[in-house]
């Protein structure tokens, strides 16, 4: 689970994908913008668009999420970030993902 203090609320979910800057990877994109605290803050989204039944989507996003916690403890800036899973997440395995989450951080210089 991640921890309270690095989870975005609302508003701060909304101004990260308004004004974020795009990483893609091949399992789910990432919107990163610099905050002024000093710790990583995340998010998770799934779109309507990778599956209409609510229940799938909230699988998704836990899915994330464990990917999120697992890599967490490497991230070393005061970003907010937001994962956007795609459709092809469906066919990953975790391994995949973690490796992909590992990848969009090094390109995006937050690792």
């Amino acid at each position: 689970m991640i921890p309270k203090k690095n989870t975005l609320n609302t508003k701060e979910f909304t101004q990260v994908i308004k004004n974020g800057k795009n990483y893609k990877g091949k399992f789910f994109f990432i919107k990163v913008l610099k905050n002024k605290d000093k710790k990583t803050r995340i998010g998770v989204g799934v779109s309507k668009k990778l599956t209409k039944k609510a229940v799938l989507r909230n699988y998704y996003k836990r899915l994330l999420r464990h990917v999120i916690v697992e890599v967490l403890p490497t991230l070393d800036s005061d970003v907010d970030i937001v994962f956007i899973g795609q459709e092809n997440i469906k066919s990953a395995n975790f391994q995949e993902l973690i490796k992909d989450a590992n990848d969009i951080f090094k390109k995006a210089n937050i690792i």
